[in-house]
């Protein structure tokens, strides 16, 4: 897999990062949600963006994790995607799939935390 920011496509959308295949498909897109709002694209543009399999990152504060994905949800539910929500992981995620892609949002200290782990293994 490669990565490249900023990947604008004919949808208009340009996720923060994307995650390319060695087919050349986008399957991972990853947005950061610090204190900006969602834009009209999100999540619905980037979801019809990715392949079956594919999946939808987002990352922001834990704080704002709350209202966040229930304004994710909720754009899901107003733009008639069947949404299937899965239990919050022990790690604080967020998931869910949507029409065979998951769509998941995870603080930015997990993340954090996940690297610090890797990076001293």
């Amino acid at each position: 897999m490669r990565w490249v920011n900023q990947v604008g496509g004919e949808d208009a959308g340009r996720p923060d990062l994307v995650g390319i295949n060695g087919a050349g498909k986008q399957v991972l897109l990853v947005e950061a949600k610090f204190w900006a709002g969602l834009t009209d694209k999100q999540p619905l543009v980037y979801l019809d963006r990715l392949p079956p399999g594919g999946a939808l990152l987002v990352i922001a504060p834990a704080g704002r994790s709350t209202l966040l994905w229930a304004e994710l949800r909720k754009r899901l539910l107003e733009g008639g995607q069947a949404f299937e929500e899965r239990p919050i992981s022990s790690h604080g995620v967020n998931a869910g799939m949507v029409g065979g892609k998951l769509m998941a949002l995870v603080s930015w200290r997990a993340v954090l935390a996940a690297a610090r782990i890797r990076a001293e293994g």
